[in-house]
């Protein structure tokens, strides 16, 4: 009832002093992409005394504009290994960076991290991270969907008797 009765006071005040009426338009909204992450696969999967193979990590711009080049960063945090010679070499074998074309809105890019050397999963427990945009470099209407875990945890093989 309150807004009828002030859109009626405002419509009688332009008739009678042929005031012109400018509406304030709200803040301007940006039209942002936003990139994830969408899963992390390992090819083969991964198993004590294997080497580690090649992992496909598929990121997507879910946003409403695109983005322009990134890089991804690919982490891997191991534990409970036999050695920590191996934990440290694991980790140290999955941890870099991989160049990230622009991305398009609604494209999907599918990215694969290649080992730089030959080295074996042993038994123990990984956390596997990939993160676009990890710097922030590219404004997103969410930042918080960057980052995409896997955990792996390999026991030791014993075959059945």
């Amino acid at each position: 009832m309150k807004s009828v009765l002030f859109i009626i006071v405002v419509a009688a005040v332009v008739l009678l002093t042929g005031a012109n009426i400018i509406f304030a338009q709200g803040p301007e909204t940006k039209v942002l992409p936003d990139l994830t992450v969408n899963s992390i696969v390992f090819s083969p999967q991964p198993k004590a005394g294997e080497l580690i193979g090649t992992i496909t990590i598929t990121i997507s711009n879910i946003g409403k504009n695109d983005a322009g080049e990134n890089i991804l960063n690919f982490e891997c945090v191991a534990s409970d290994c036999e050695k920590d010679s191996d934990c440290q070499a694991i980790s140290d074998a999955l941890t870099g960076t991989l160049a990230v074309p622009s991305i398009k809105k609604n494209e999907i890019l599918e990215l694969t991290w290649v080992r730089a050397k030959e080295v074996r999963w042993v038994t123990g427990n990984y956390l596997v991270a990939a993160i676009i945009d990890g710097e922030g470099k590219i404004e997103e209407s969410d930042e918080t969907n960057n980052k995409k875990q896997e955990v792996v945890f390999l026991k030791q093989f014993s075959p059945e008797r």
